[in-house]
């Protein structure tokens, strides 16, 4: 296939609508300029005692948050997770301008990505509650992991289904590959698409056993003296649509997504595949799908934990697929930024990007010092870029070998 030439077959899928919240900011427009300014949005946990912890701070979103707008849904108060993944899809959804008929809102569904949504913080509620006997709650909407998407089912009307994937930290981007796919085989003309966790202090005190979580005060990705992940929370979701539907109505298109890649390493139930084969093939396969070459790829959002294991993995992951253009390929890590919102991460990131490609800049990688011989590509360190971006893959990456890119482009 030729540089640049679409594969046949399949209709396009655009991104019409965004939302997001985060540690640095609670909606779209205060996030990119959070990330143009680079903000560190890691500070000490507030929401829940940290003394017994390995580490004390986190990516916590301190911005209160609008919980009356959603009152009719379940319960007062709702859960963290809902409470954060209703806010963003409220953003996405309005600002999408989407207005579906009654038969439409039959073709658009919901795909979200979540490692726990608000089961870990529900599970602490609920021993609580058995233990002191009162207070009242909501078992069927406090503890599963769908809660969150089905209350955005309710809060919109919509009737084309809810998926809720659970891959480790790649959740929300194969959520997002799984909308893709939908619209792109005419099954949905739109899906709300992306994912939400909550910090809870069981995730906190796990991360901490295995000694992932950085004792020091911030996130270091690709820097020589890394030492771990600082867990993030929040929200992203995005509004894809059919591009013909989306015009067709006079919607915005954000941007194309083009391609996507999802494989297993089949390695280690925790650590990646130092090779980086399987976290290759899918940049490959996303770039087979878009019919992209690789000298058109400009930027590469980073799964970019911290730790020192994945850092090196994505490192040889992208050399194995660009060879020597890799040198010349920006990726970046906002993780260091928010934390790694775990579930949420592929989709707050593909947020970032797709920001990035509209506003002609590189989000940067903060508190970046000390060249790693094995981390030695362009990592935008500390400070965002201008830069024209043509194409760009964003990069997810789980526990359990779980891998998964997305390829962007302009639409």
């Amino acid at each position: 296939m030729a540089s640049g030439e679409r594969p046949a077959g399949g209709r396009r899928v655009v991104v019409s609508g965004m939302g997001v919240v985060c540690a640095i900011a609670t909606d779209v427009p205060s996030f990119r300029q959070a990330l143009l300014e680079g903000k560190d949005g890691i500070a000490d946990i507030a929401a829940f005692p940290t003394d017994s912890f390995r580490s004390v701070r986190a990516g916590e979103v301190k911005t209160p948050l609008d919980a009356s707008l959603f009152e009719r849904q379940g319960r007062k108060p709702l859960d963290r997770a809902s409470l954060l993944a209703l806010t963003a899809a409220r953003e996405a959804y309005l600002g999408s301008g989407l207005q579906p008929t009654d038969s439409e809102r039959l073709q658009i569904g919901i795909a979200m990505g979540s490692c726990g949504g608000g089961y870990l913080n529900g599970l602490v509620y609920w021993g609580d509650h058995a233990r002191s006997g009162h207070g009242r709650g909501n078992l069927l909407l406090d503890l599963p992991l769908h809660a969150a998407a089905s209350r955005m089912a309710c809060e919109f009307s919509l009737h084309g289904g809810i998926q809720v994937v659970s891959n480790a930290c790649a959740s929300s981007a194969i959520a997002l590959a799984a909308a893709y796919d939908r619209i792109r085989s005419g099954l949905s003309v739109a899906m709300l698409a992306g994912g939400y966790d909550a910090l809870s202090p069981l995730n906190c005190a796990g991360f901490g056993v295995m000694r992932n979580s950085s004792p020091t005060h911030c996130i270091r990705p690709f820097d020589r003296e890394r030492d771990g992940m600082l867990l993030g929370e929040g929200a992203a979701i995005l509004i894809l649509e059919e591009r013909e539907h989306c015009l067709a109505r006079g919607g915005e298109i954000w941007a194309e997504i083009e391609g996507c890649g999802v494989t297993s390493d089949t390695y280690h139930l925790t650590a990646p595949d130092p090779s980086g084969r399987g976290a290759a093939i899918a940049m490959e396969q996303a770039l087979a799908q878009g019919g992209v070459g690789l000298d058109e790829v400009d930027y590469i959002n980073a799964h970019g934990t911290g730790t020192l294991y994945n850092d090196r993995m994505e490192t040889q992951a992208v050399k194995r697929v660009f060879g020597e253009r890799a040198y010349r390929i920006p990726m970046s890590s906002t993780k260091s930024m928010i934390g790694h919102t775990l579930g949420t991460a592929g989709a707050v990131e593909l947020v970032a990007s797709i920001l990035g490609l509209r506003g002609s800049f590189l989000p940067p990688t903060i508190h970046y010092e000390n060249l790693d011989p094995k981390c030695d590509l362009d990592c935008v360190p500390n400070r965002a870029r201008e830069a024209t971006i043509r194409h760009l893959i964003s990069n997810s990456f789980g526990f359990g070998g779980t891998n998964c890119s997305l390829l962007v482009g302009p639409g």
